[in-house]
């Protein structure tokens, strides 16, 4: 098997994602899927790295364009009366 086969490595990030987008990556499952996926630990971090990069950029995205597309505040023709008036 090659060391780095692409299909692994789409299977590894579907299961990555999964686990961040559920919130349920504990201590002890990055091990875990290098166990399955049979890569080094290490490279099964650089991936949750990558996905966590990858999900905080779009949240950033979907922000901004939120943002965007909000109607402008509203205009105050007349001053609020104070208390004093």
């Amino acid at each position: 098997m090659l060391r780095r086969d692409p299909e692994r490595l789409l299977k590894l990030r579907i299961a990555v994602r999964y686990l961040l987008r559920e919130d349920v990556m504990e201590r002890g499952h990055q091990t875990r899927l290098a166990e399955h996926f049979q890569v080094s630990r290490q490279r099964v971090h650089q991936v949750v790295n990558q996905e966590q990069e990858r999900r905080d950029h779009a949240a950033l995205i979907r922000a901004a364009r939120a943002a965007r597309d909000l109607p402008p505040p509203l205009a105050v023709s007349d001053p609020v009366p104070s208390a004093r008036e």
